[in-house]
């Protein structure tokens, strides 16, 4: 899959282009910041559709590491598009998948707030969905991981919820339960 995920005839580049994505590290290049073991990479803001998670993890490799990317269970639920995520290393972000592969000494990325986090997306607003948000902590302790910090700016600024979705509305409840 590490082929599709550096993609061919440049595409993807093109898509980190095009968001103007870059990566800036905490840590200079030469520094050994990443220790033996697997790793899970926590990243936020979710934003509607998550495209810094594309463009910084999926499309380029951040870490030097061997990882996949968590996405909720719905997304394979989808022909064609189950077998792109699949393709370009994607897993359920079931407690049980992501255990597994911590075992298997494999790291993984995934975006803590999730779809709960998607519904508070909008311009000039970075509202995190982490208090309740302790399960991968629980994971790194309990496999010996480390945790790596992501945060990607300008994520929540890239589209506007088209209607309206404050906490209590219609709508709001509509997407609650097409979340669940």
């Amino acid at each position: 899959w590490e082929w599709l995920r550096r993609g061919p005839l440049g595409i993807w580049k093109g898509f980190r282009s095009y968001f103007r994505a870059n990566v800036v590290y905490d840590f200079d290049e030469d520094e050994a910041v990443f220790q033996d073991g697997p790793h899970i990479m926590g990243s936020h803001p979710h934003g509607i559709f998550s495209l810094s998670t594309w463009a910084n993890i999926v499309f380029h490799k951040l870490v030097p590491l061997d990882y996949r990317i968590a996405t909720i269970a719905q997304n394979f639920q989808i022909p064609f598009w189950r077998d792109l995520l699949l393709g370009l290393g994607f897993v359920d972000a079931s407690r049980e998948t992501l255990a597994s592969l911590l075992r298997q000494g494999l790291s993984v990325a995934i975006v803590v707030g999730g779809a709960e986090e998607a519904l508070d997306s909008r311009p000039g607003t970075n509202d995190l969905t982490l208090g309740a948000r302790l399960g991968f902590v629980r994971l790194a302790l309990e496999h010996g991981a480390a945790l790596v910090p992501i945060f990607s700016f300008g994520e929540n600024e890239l589209f506007h919820q088209v209607v309206p979705n404050p906490p209590g509305s219609l709508l709001r409840e509509l997407q609650q339960k097409g979340k669940d």
